[in-house]
């Protein structure tokens, strides 16, 4: 675990974090199965390795918060 977040970011690594995590979001806001959503955790662990910076733990926390919802809502929609 011990990943050693630095603490900011340049303007351009603010940009790619934005960018490819609106980029995560748009794939799977519409996840619809259990393998969907590992795909999703599995990217999301790939970010943050790449961009090793609060600001992108944050925002993934905060998508991967409002996917969640939303795939439980569409699973409790179904039964």
């Amino acid at each position: 675990m011990g990943r050693n977040i630095e603490n900011n970011p340049t303007s351009e690594q603010v940009r790619l974090i934005f960018k490819h995590t609106y980029l995560l979001y748009t794939k799977f806001k519409d996840s619809k199965t259990e393998q969907d959503y590992q795909n999703l955790v599995k990217e999301c662990h790939e970010l943050q390795e790449r961009f090793p910076f609060e600001l992108c733990d944050r925002i993934l926390l905060e998508i991967c918060k409002v996917i969640n919802k939303d795939y439980r809502e569409g699973v409790n929609n179904i039964a």
